[in-house]
């Protein structure tokens, strides 16, 4: 992704920094029974795991406003069998109080670009 789109969108790839903001913006949704099947909250050190320590094919992003996470969206593996490898799940999480303002439609954008790229399916 160009600096340009990174810096209009306010979208740069994860870093381990951002988990405690995604690892909120993640629980928000499971507390709210919204968008996720899980059922418990999940700990930061989850979240880095499922982030951050799979293949490097996989990749995270989150939209940054005012050094404020507002959403995060990730290219993730969609099941650890051999033959699912060319198989993805693509996941959009937004904060409350940061959706219907296009947050999560410029994610998802770019997570659907990004595999197309990469040769996903």
């Amino acid at each position: 992704m160009s600096r340009a789109i990174q810096k209009v969108m306010g979208i740069r790839p994860l870093t381990s920094s951002d988990i405690p903001a995604i690892t909120s913006i993640f629980n928000e949704a499971v507390s709210s029974e919204e968008t996720t099947c899980d059922i418990q909250p999940r700990t930061e050190e989850q979240m880095k795991s499922w982030l951050t320590g799979d293949l490097p094919k996989y990749e995270s992003y989150v939209f940054e406003k005012d050094n404020e996470v507002l959403g995060w969206a990730a290219i993730t593996r969609y099941h650890e069998r051999e033959a699912y490898s060319p198989t993805t799940e693509l996941v959009t999480f937004v904060r409350r109080a940061a959706r219907n303002k296009g947050v999560g439609g410029e994610l998802m954008r770019l997570v659907l670009r990004r595999a197309r790229e990469l040769e996903f399916h």
